[in-house]
């Protein structure tokens, strides 16, 4: 049996360490400076609307924020150090809710303003909808731009509920405006696996067996990348609204992430999916933050190096 008095210890200690945390935070990502002088942009788009098991990853972009405050500035993986990199942090977009068309309206707004200022966006989301809206965006400045997508769904339905904007259509929508690589899908219909594998520029289900493939075929044109993080085996990522068994390990995906930090040249980013409230442990959250700083400080080598084994 616990002693009473240590339970109730072990629940001020707790406490105390919430508040602590909290009065730390600044309510932006960790190290974030000016607007003016940033290469990467960070923005938040907090929409769920349509996602169909678990909402919640309204609450991703925050929590992932507040995450950050728990990491080192500085990257051993790649040596370099936030406090010596220029990137804003813009906060979050406010959506009307229910209404997808003018939550659409406002990330393209906010996305085109960044790309159109010559810096690069890194959405956090929200569910993987949102990609949609923002990589359309992204393209209207880099019209041979590339779509590299993470996720352990296919996401390629033509409609989901009765709608064409639905987060089980995303890479069907992006599909039709640019070219995809889809990499990790494990889950689906037969005909979103039969349509992935039809009109992706590479279709990489399971693991990540093809990603060499793929860079290059995407080569030197401008990359968008985008990480559901349900990509990830729940193991290490249970924070997340529709978790899919059977996936890669948090050190697969982070070695495979900076290969293509590294060897790719990638203008925008966005990180979905995050329901912080479904991992009470902070680890998922912790997870998404370290792979935002990893994005925010690559940097562009532009050739095509063999990943290693």
């Amino acid at each position: 049996m616990i002693d009473c008095f240590v339970v109730e210890l072990l629940a001020i200690t707790a406490s105390t360490f919430s508040i602590q945390t909290m009065e730390a935070f600044s309510g932006k990502y960790l190290a974030s400076g000016e607007y003016e002088s940033a290469e990467w942009v960070i923005l938040g788009a907090p929409f769920d609307g349509t996602s169909s098991f678990r909402p919640g990853s309204r609450f991703g972009p925050m929590a992932l924020r507040q995450a950050s405050i728990g990491l080192e500035s500085y990257s051993p993986y790649q040596g370099k150090d936030l406090e010596k990199k220029q990137f804003a942090d813009l906060g979050d977009l406010e959506f009307p809710l229910g209404n997808i068309e003018q939550t659409f309206e406002k990330i393209s707004g906010a996305i085109s303003n960044i790309v159109n200022n010559g810096k690069k966006p890194l959405l956090l989301g929200g569910e993987h909808l949102i990609t949609f809206p923002s990589a359309k965006s992204v393209l209207q400045k880099y019209s041979d731009i590339h779509l590299l997508a993470f996720d352990a769904h296919c996401d390629f339905r033509k409609e989901y509920l009765g709608q064409k904007f639905s987060h089980a259509c995303t890479m069907h929508l992006c599909s039709e405006i640019m070219p995809v690589h889809l990499i990790g899908a494990r889950s689906g219909i037969a005909e979103e696996f039969e349509r992935a594998q039809e009109v992706c520029a590479m279709f990489s289900p399971f693991n990540f067996g093809r990603i060499e493939e793929a860079l290059e075929a995407i080569g030197k044109n401008p990359l968008y990348l985008s990480i559901d993080l349900d990509v990830i085996d729940p193991a290490y990522m249970p924070g997340t609204g529709t978790p899919e068994p059977c996936g890669i390990s948090a050190n697969e995906f982070f070695d495979t992430l900076l290969w293509i930090l590294g060897n790719a040249n990638v203008v925008a980013a966005d990180i979905t999916e995050l329901s912080p409230m479904l991992d009470p442990s902070g680890a998922s959250s912790a997870l998404a933050a370290k792979i935002a700083r990893e994005i925010i400080l690559s940097g562009t080598s532009l050739h095509i190096a063999s990943k290693a084994k």
